[in-house]
């Protein structure tokens, strides 16, 4: 059964499957840049090769989202993976079901943040980054084939995976400000609805998957990670904030298309 780690692009999907592969794969608590491979992304070219060749074009791949599924979960074990598509429904076919999926942790950012980290890493103009993020209809490739992925807007994104059965929600911010408690919290998660035996040292788990940690690691080509036009993959981390970077006009255009997501997330009062 799946375990899903999705969420929307530049939300901390990566820092949240480097956490999570490190409490599930080391019992002293330090992360190891191999440890990234064992949680992989879908929809990816290495599981969709065997039903099709068409992986850019949505209304060829949408026919075997769920039986793709089924083929990697015939080993009947546990399995976590990375995901920035949408839970939708294209006309009778689904992304995912309750028979392949087993739990669900979304990771969620502040879109005003997502907006600026987006910005920096495909090399767009702010108003571009605002335009992609409040698209419904917004379609990311991925990997070195194309993989059509959707990702729409951010608010369609964040909606169609809340009500998602044995759904663990975490907040970007929350893990940046209590990094402890937010780890301990989904150590909890994991051993109580995945029944999973885990054994790890937190505090290590902190220290080893910092953000700094984890530039350092990427400058010195330690880490296997999809990058765009020579970017790095890891911006600001927490001092990343829009405040500093978003004009008032973008910030009010932000607010009020996804004011009732952001209300409800806590981000707007």
């Amino acid at each position: 059964m799946i375990v899903w780690l999705a969420s929307y692009p530049k939300s901390g999907n990566t820092w949240l499957r480097a956490i999570i592969s490190t409490l599930i794969n080391s019992q002293d608590g330090k992360f190891k840049p191999q440890f990234l491979d064992k949680i992989y992304a879908f929809p990816a070219y290495t599981h969709f090769k065997k039903f099709t060749d068409n992986l850019h074009d949505i209304n060829e791949i949408k026919k075997y989202w769920i039986k793709v599924q089924e083929h990697i979960n015939l080993d009947n074990n546990i399995k976590f993976i990375k995901t920035h598509h949408t839970n939708c429904k294209i006309e009778d076919y689904r992304f995912t079901n309750k028979e392949n999926t087993l739990a669900v942790i979304y990771i969620v950012r502040d879109p005003r943040n997502v907006v600026t980290s987006l910005a920096n890493y495909f090399g767009l103009k702010l108003e571009d980054a605002i335009k992609s993020i409040t698209n419904p209809l917004s379609i990311i490739y991925t990997g070195k084939n194309d993989v059509a992925t959707i990702v729409g807007s951010w608010s369609q994104h964040y909606n169609s995976w809340k009500n998602t059965k044995n759904l663990y929600l975490i907040k970007y911010e929350d893990l940046i400000k209590n990094t402890y408690i937010e780890i301990n919290k989904l150590f909890l998660f994991l051993k109580k609805e995945c029944n999973l035996n885990i054994n790890s040292n937190i505090n290590e788990i902190v220290e080893s998957t910092s953000f700094e940690k984890f530039k350092n690691m990427e400058n010195q080509k330690l880490l296997n990670l999809s990058v765009q036009n020579g970017k790095n993959f890891f911006y600001l981390g927490k001092e990343n904030k829009w405040e500093n970077i978003l004009d008032k006009k973008f910030t009010k255009d932000i607010e009020k298309i996804f004011k009732h997501e952001m209300t409800e997330l806590g981000y707007l009062f």
